[in-house]
Parts: structure tokens; sequence; C-alpha cells
């Protein structure tokens, strides 16, 4: 814009002032700048995606960078988000026990102390018993209290009645209401005492298990729940633990003392069986 100045120039205006800013301007756009002067055009750098562009495809060494790259962060990433959804699994099992100890405990209010006792023989003899008893008396009205998250299912869980169970037209079918009755939780076998058997009562002790996870098919091992790690128990003060294993301190939680599936010898032998297990007194 050079020859504007001219316009402060006595006289006016020369003649040809626009033709010499038209060349001026055209000698800019080529290159060169007043007198002769080039003038460095202002690129780009180039960067390492350009140049992958300009190629249309990536080198072997780039290709196995990257994917070693995600395969790192995969195998950092993915433990982690296994163990956030087993800790979320977990978290929801013991709000199911928080609240089935609440029904529970209404239950042993109306009973004399007394939780759901298992009779010994008859149709209704089974440990599963107690989800039944406790929808019946209208404790419980959630069947998805009685799940464990941990475990998959390809249906709703549908906990019988107790006139359901009595009424079954076949052993196929008595057999497969007993073993859902219950759910995804084992019930307390109770404890013999003096010779004389005791069901489980409302007694506040935190080393009474009343409910945990289902125990295993073979015994000796941990539930299944949980992936075999270990279960939540629902103890006799109405708190949440999960134990590791299959023994909350010395005693095992799915045989008594004597190695059996049955009540428990003493109060402090606490026996959790599975739901179509009945009552071995």
């Amino acid at each position: 814009l050079n020859p504007l100045d001219l316009l402060n120039e006595p006289g006016g205006c020369r003649p040809g002032l626009a033709r010499r800013t038209c060349e001026l301007v055209s000698t800019i756009r080529n290159g060169s700048g007043e007198n002769g002067v080039a003038v460095a055009p202002t690129r780009k750098l180039p960067s390492q995606f350009d140049s992958l562009g300009a190629r249309g495809s990536w080198s072997m060494r780039e290709f196995v960078v990257t994917v070693a790259s995600v395969a790192v962060v995969l195998a950092l990433l993915l433990p982690a988000v296994a163990h956030n959804r087993e800790q979320s699994r977990r978290f929801q099992c013991e709000n199911n026990l928080r609240s089935l100890g609440v029904a529970l405990a209404s239950f042993a209010a109306s009973h004399e102390g007394q939780f759901v006792d298992i009779p010994e023989s008859g149709p209704l003899a089974f440990s599963g018993l107690y989800a039944p008893m406790l929808k019946d008396a209208q404790y419980v009205e959630d069947d998805s209290l009685f799940v464990c998250a941990s475990v998959p299912r390809d249906e709703p869980l549908k906990i019988p009645t107790c006139e359901q169970i009595t009424q079954c037209s076949s052993a196929r079918q008595y057999d497969r209401l007993r073993r859902n009755a219950g759910g995804d939780y084992g019930y307390s076998q109770g404890y013999t005492h003096n010779g004389r058997f005791c069901p489980p009562s409302n007694e506040g002790n935190a080393f009474q298990v009343l409910l945990a996870d289902k125990p295993p098919r073979m015994i000796g091992g941990p539930s299944e729940n949980h992936g075999g790690d270990g279960q939540n128990c629902l103890l006799g003060d109405f708190s949440v633990r999960y134990v590791r294993g299959s023994t909350l301190g010395e005693d095992c939680l799915f045989v008594n003392d004597q190695n059996l599936v049955g009540p428990g010898i003493g109060p402090y032998d606490s026996v959790i069986a599975a739901s179509h297990v009945p009552p071995a007194r």
C-alpha cells in the first residue's frame, strides 16, 4: 500500500496511481515484494499425521506400537472394571440381605422371638421355606430381594407361595419349587442344645449366621455366588459381613461340628443349608 502515501504529496494524486497499486498487489501475490525483495510464503510445518496422510498407509512399526499401546491400556483398565462391577454386585447383595434381616426381625417380633422354623416332615420340610413364609406373611413383597446380583438369570425369580408348594401335581414340579423357593440364599438350620432342637431365634448374637449366599454343590468350599470367592452373611445382630472362604472364625458355615449338613452342635455352631435341604434333626 506504499503508493497510497502519494496522496499526501503536494499536488494531489499522480496519474497512474490505480495501475501502480494493482501492479504492486500482483507482485506481492506472486511471491516478491517491493523493489524485487522476495516475500516468503507462510506454510504449516508438516506433522506426523500429515506425513501419514500423504503416504496413505501406516508403517508396520507404527501399527505395532499402536496395537501394543491399546493392549497395555486394556490390560490396565479391564481388571479394574471387572473389580468395580463385582464390588457393585456384592453391595447390592448386602443390601438385599439387610432388607431380609428387617423382614426376619419383624417376623420374629410376631412369633415370640422365633425366626421361621422349618417343620421336620411334610411338603414344607425344606430350608428354603423361609422365603415363602416371609412372602405369605407380607414381610417381603419384592421377589428380587432373594436374588444375588452375582448369579446370572435367564428370567426373573418367582418365589412360590406355601399353597403352591403343597398343591404340586408332580414330583418334578415339587423339586423345582423347593430348589427355587429360597432364591439365591441359604437359611439357618438352627442348633441342638442339651439334646433339644432350637430353631433360629432373635438373640442378637453377632456370631450367629441367619442367611448367606447359598452353599456350594460340593461341601468344602465357599458359595458359588460372587465367583466362588466367598459369601455375604446376615448375622444375628442383623449386620452383613462378607466372608472369604467357607469359615467364619473357626466355624464352617455349611456343615456343623460333626461335618454334617444339619443343626449346629450348640449355639456357636451355625449351619447354612441350601433351599431344597430338609432339616436333618
